[in-house]
């Protein structure tokens, strides 16, 4: 079954690793990391490569930027 799967912190390590494992068994990943047209523009034009995989900025200490998300 295929499922919607929201992951933080995905720029790198063990959040990108979940991203790209997620994504090849087929399910809808919503990839998220700050500073995406930033320091983190390479990792996030990588991870927006990945059919559905849509990668949003999003930093988990705001909550507006958390609220901002969700709505």
């Amino acid at each position: 079954m295929k499922k919607v799967i929201l992951i933080t912190g995905s720029s790198t390590g063990f959040g990108a690793l979940m991203v790209k494992t997620f994504n090849k068994e087929g399910h809808i990943v919503i990839a998220t990391m700050r500073n995406t047209t930033g320091s983190n523009a390479e990792h996030a034009k990588n991870l927006n490569k990945l059919e559905n995989t849509e990668v949003v900025d999003m930093d988990i200490t705001d909550d507006q930027s958390v609220k901002k998300l969700l709505l």
